[in-house]
């Protein structure tokens, strides 16, 4: 019994769990860069505001030099900081992140430190740059905040680049997407 495409017969598609969520509209992303202008000490933060649904949580960062990347829950802040876009990987879809994403919110406490990393950059003429991300994704738990934070460690300005890549858990609704 063919499939109806020319070459398949009986075959069974296997793609990983991110790009299905690509293909059901379910997988964001959210980033902020400073060009030449991160002091040293200094940071790109963004605030995530987890909606009603879990979210699984991957984050990458790039710096010209030494930084480090430090992942927060529950920071208190009184100020959101400016929305950064929320982009659905999937440009035919209509369905709208449960997260918000804002850069430089002003926060009076960081929260719990749930992991850090440190992204040596080189020195000198061996200088490169370094890029880090969790190995695994995280869980977050809906209707919590969490802070994610680049810092420039070098003792000099340099540039850096943070990016948030997540996935809702399913609810009945989306389970029927395809």
């Amino acid at each position: 019994m063919a499939s109806g495409f020319s070459g398949f017969k009986n075959h069974a598609l296997v793609v990983s769990l991110w790009h299905q969520r690509v293909h059901q509209g379910l997988y964001f992303t959210a980033d902020r860069t400073v060009l030449g202008t991160l002091g040293n000490n200094a940071t790109i933060e963004i605030l995530l505001q987890v909606g009603a649904l879990e979210i699984h949580l991957r984050e990458f960062a790039n710096a010209s030099a030494d930084a480090t990347l430090e992942i927060f829950e529950g920071p208190t802040f009184s100020a959101a900081g400016t929305a950064l876009p929320i982009i659905n990987k999937n440009r035919r879809s209509s369905i709208v992140s449960t997260c918000t994403a804002t850069h430089t919110p002003t926060t009076s406490d960081d929260g719990t430190e749930l992991d850090t990393l440190y992204m040596p950059g080189g020195s000198g003429g061996n200088a490169s740059g370094a890029s880090a991300s969790f190995e695994v994704e995280w869980l977050l738990a809906a209707n919590t905040n969490y802070l994610i934070r680049l810092t420039n460690v070098d003792g000099a300005n340099q540039s850096g680049h943070l990016h948030l890549e997540w996935y809702e858990e399913l609810t009945g609704a989306e389970l029927s997407l395809g």
